[in-house]
């Protein structure tokens, strides 16, 4: 999960403790059909972040691709949370379209968060946000901030929007129900144009998990969330390695969340390298977005940062190699435009 500052945008240690999995499933021979190659093309024309809006023939192209496409981006840590950072590794592994980022507390407008600079750049706002207290937003204690900072977002393109992220590890599903209506309902109404969503966390629907024994008691109801959202790592290098498909925690998060009738997003994702096999975090990787399309994803964010984990550091970070030739080609079969 992610702790509640920014040096909380790292996955903690307890959260990143998969159940054990199930064996990987064998990578598909080809990973680039026909929309692939029109995604590729893409590419050339919307040349990473920064770029503007697509012109007339780029948009016509894209409508082709809807049903085949989704967001792809990324929260980026290293070397550290800053727009420049992003667009650098952007640059490298994507282009990335939308930017994930996260707030300690509740800031009362954009130019106060951490997403300020996006939509200077040209990028999509992914911000997650948390109150002072859990048991105040139901009660309406911070309603004055929750509105200004929905107002203070453009309408002119996408923004997503959460509130306690990965609540599973904070509080009980009732709780969660409670905060994340309230905060829904005076987002809207301040500022409809945002897509509010809720984002779990896999490690918590690991299966026999107490925290999620009544799964629907984490359900906030169709009229409170535009999109269900999850976080999913696995910190195996070598054997036990898994994809969207194959992780255990994250196929029982999946089968409750598509009976609810909701767009589903993948929020943070993150795989290791393998020393003694360059392909494997690419397989992972290419293996997954497989799955996603083929499940109806609409979003899929990489998690490069570093993160604790059984008292020590692991680094998720993208590297080199296959690997960023995969994320790379991941990322041209990405939506583009606002």
């Amino acid at each position: 999960m992610l702790t509640t500052d920014l040096t909380q945008s790292t996955p903690s240690a307890s959260a990143r403790t998969p159940s054990t999995p199930s064996t990987p499933s064998t990578p598909k021979a080809s990973r680039l059909p026909g929309w692939a190659l029109a995604g590729a093309a893409l590419v050339a024309l919307a040349a990473g972040c920064g770029a503007p809006e697509e012109d007339t023939d780029t948009a016509t192209a894209q409508d082709s691709l809807t049903a085949t496409t989704m967001w792809v981006g990324a929260h980026v840590g290293e070397p550290d949370n800053s727009e420049e950072a992003f667009l650098s590794v952007s640059s490298k592994f994507g282009p990335f379209r939308v930017r994930r980022s996260f707030n300690k507390n509740l800031p009362s407008d954009i130019q106060h968060s951490a997403a300020a600079d996006d939509a200077r750049n040209h990028v999509i706002s992914f911000l997650s946000v948390k109150p002072p207290t859990i048991g105040g937003v139901a009660k309406g204690l911070y309603d004055n901030d929750i509105k200004t900072l929905a107002a203070s977002f453009p309408t002119d393109h996408t923004t997503y929007l959460t509130m306690y992220h990965e609540p599973e590890n904070d509080m009980t599903g009732p709780q969660f129900v409670a905060l994340f209506r309230h905060f829904y309902t005076k987002v809207k109404a301040a500022n409809p144009h945002i897509k509010v969503g809720t984002v779990h966390m896999s490690y918590q629907w690991r299966p026999g998990s107490s925290t999620t024994a009544e799964e629907d008691s984490w359900w906030v109801g169709s009229a409170y969330t535009d999109f269900i959202g999850v976080d999913d790592y696995n910190e195996k290098t070598t054997s036990g390695r898994t994809t969207a498909a194959s992780d255990p925690q994250f196929q029982r998060w999946f089968n409750w969340a598509k009976t609810k009738g909701k767009p589903l997003a993948v929020v943070e994702f993150g795989r290791m390298e393998n020393p003694n096999d360059a392909s494997a975090r690419a397989n992972d990787l290419l293996n997954t977005e497989t799955f996603l399309r083929n499940n109806n994803f609409f979003m899929f964010l990489y998690w490069h940062s570093t993160g604790p984990l059984n008292g020590g550091t692991v680094d998720w970070g993208l590297k080199s190699g296959p690997t960023a030739t995969a994320m790379r080609a991941i990322a041209a079969r990405g939506r583009t435009g606002w």
